[in-house]
């Protein structure tokens, strides 16, 4: 094993000068070479064992994707937990130069997504003008409605924009369904939602094959609010 190997020329290294006082002479020298050469070597091992692991997560999430849709969104969650900056990094852009720096990377991000989202818009033909408009609104939300809504939305949907996790509703729903019955028949009211409602988190998750560094390997998940979905 490399890391047994780069601990034992590192002990060697240090019983050789602890036996030589001068400590420059070409003995030490070499010693010092080899352990530079496996403290390399044990560096390129994690990196690739990292990325495997990387890989194999990309690919659980894609197979995931249209064969079981609780356990996709739980990577996706777990994914967002325990990565600071998941699949941000060495991007390339359009001219296919690669960007290790954050912002630049985040940036093509929001570019290729806008350039998607938009494509779809154009393909997506709706006449609004044939929608019959509501010639007489309803009754007010009640709170059985809303608990009957909560309880029959799916659980392990992963938190949007507002970070507020359907677990998290479930687990104060008494307390929560008092506050909920009144956020939602105010926005029934007035016809208006919350900011934070529009907005939705997007996941590029690998496609599982083709390159990692390029965006048009990855589809776009997005993670809307829970509250949100509830109103809606």
């Amino acid at each position: 094993m490399e890391v047994e190997a780069k601990k034992r020329a590192w002990l060697d290294l240090l019983t050789t000068k602890a036996g030589n006082s001068s400590g420059t002479n070409d003995y030490i020298e070499k010693k010092k070479a080899v352990f530079r050469h496996l403290n390399k070597r044990v560096k390129e091992v994690v990196e690739r064992k990292k990325q495997e692991r990387t890989d194999k997560n990309d690919r659980r999430i894609s197979d995931n994707f249209q064969s079981n849709i609780k356990m996709f969104w739980k990577l996706v969650r777990t994914a967002r937990e325990h990565s600071k900056q998941p699949m941000m990094n060495a991007i390339r852009d359009e001219n296919g130069y690669i960007l290790n720096d954050e912002v630049l990377s985040l940036k093509r991000w929001k570019e290729y997504f806008k350039s998607v989202f938009m494509s779809e818009e154009k393909t997506c033909v709706l006449s609004i003008v044939e929608i019959p408009k509501e010639e007489k609104r309803g009754s007010e939300i009640s709170i059985d409605e809303i608990m009957k809504a909560m309880k029959s939305m799916k659980a392990g949907m992963t938190a949007g924009y507002d970070r507020v996790s359907l677990e998290m509703l479930r687990a104060v729903e008494e307390v929560v369904a008092g506050l909920l019955h009144t956020l939602l028949n105010l926005c029934w009211e007035l016809k208006r939602v919350p900011v934070d409602w529009c907005k939705a988190v997007i996941v590029p998750v690998y496609k599982g094959k083709g390159s990692q560094q390029d965006c048009k390997n990855y589809r776009g998940i997005s993670l809307l609010s829970i509250v949100g979905k509830l109103y809606a």
